[in-house]
């Protein structure tokens, strides 16, 4: 029913090389914000599917990703989408001259983007925690672009616990420091999803090898040191650019805990990771903020 892991693995390893049919694929779908590389493989993987399935998608926007979700998936699939559909200060100001913005909603944007798929959609508009709770239908398949803040970790659980085995999982955000919980949650779960590969700036796949027992587990209680375990593990994984990012990461966590090891960190990103502008980038954001605020 899904693609095997070496489809899978084909549409990542070509991604980097798929410039000419991304743009016919953007023309289509022009308001999504995911790379060039992360179109590719949705695109595709999603056209490979050969039989209806069964989508949550966690984080939609104005609709870019729910679009080729809505195009490639067979006729008959659903598509369960989940959003606040509301403004942050970025969103307001990109989106102020669209002609149906809304001062606090973007969801008319939305709405017009994802119309001709309306027959697939089902939506669950409003607090994650909340909605969750209206669909318990086992899934084919996982997108999150959503875990922005540690109150959203917990409730991972829930969907990741409805995946079928064989199922297939992808974090849009695994790599950027917005989202470290993602990082050590997805290593304290491997025994249960074998890690397909990764894809563009910041999307790891993965498939369910196992089911998830039915009990709560608090990722917010783990204590630093395990936090810190589980994300060298990840770090060990990968190499250059993708290595420094999780090092970003991991300072987010590490941020108002530890100074003498928040130092440190920082002066192994410079050191290590100085000639990745990606890295730097993300390191200059998050010395921006507010420890007091971040959370």
């Amino acid at each position: 029913m899904y693609p095997e892991d070496r489809t899978i693995r084909r549409f990542l390893s070509t991604a980097p090389f798929s410039k000419s049919l991304v743009e016919q694929i953007r023309k289509l779908h022009p308001y999504s914000m995911l790379s060039d590389e992360e179109v590719y493989f949705l695109d595709n993987f999603c056209w490979s599917l050969p039989d209806p399935v069964r989508v949550a998608e966690l984080g939609a926007y104005i609709g870019g990703t729910t679009s080729i979700f809505g195009a490639g998936t067979p006729s008959g699939s659903q598509i369960e989408v989940y959003d606040l559909f509301e403004h942050n200060p970025a969103s307001r100001s990109r989106l102020k001259d669209d002609p149906l913005f809304e001062e606090n909603s973007f969801f008319p944007i939305w709405e017009r983007n994802t119309k001709r798929y309306r027959d697939k959609l089902i939506i669950r508009r409003g607090d994650v925690l909340e909605t969750a709770k209206q669909s318990r239908e086992p899934l084919d398949v996982l997108y999150i672009d959503i875990v922005k803040h540690p109150s959203l970790i917990n409730v991972m659980l829930e969907f990741y616990q409805r995946l079928k085995v064989g199922g297939i999982l992808m974090h849009q955000d695994y790599f950027h420091w917005q989202s470290p919980w993602i990082v050590y949650q997805m290593e304290h779960l491997l025994d249960h999803f074998d890690l397909i590969g990764d894809v563009g700036l910041n999307m790891t796949v993965y498939r369910k090898k196992r089911e998830i027992p039915a009990e709560n587990v608090d990722f917010l209680s783990f204590d630093i040191e395990q936090v810190t375990s589980l994300f060298d593990k990840a770090i060990a994984r990968y190499g250059h650019s993708k290595a420094g990012m999780l090092r970003v990461s991991k300072l987010r966590l590490i941020i108002g805990t530890d100074k003498k090891r928040e130092a440190e960190l920082v002066k192994e990103v410079e050191e290590t990771h100085g000639e990745s502008p990606r890295v730097m980038r993300y390191l200059n954001e998050l010395k921006k903020l507010d420890p007091a605020r971040m959370w």
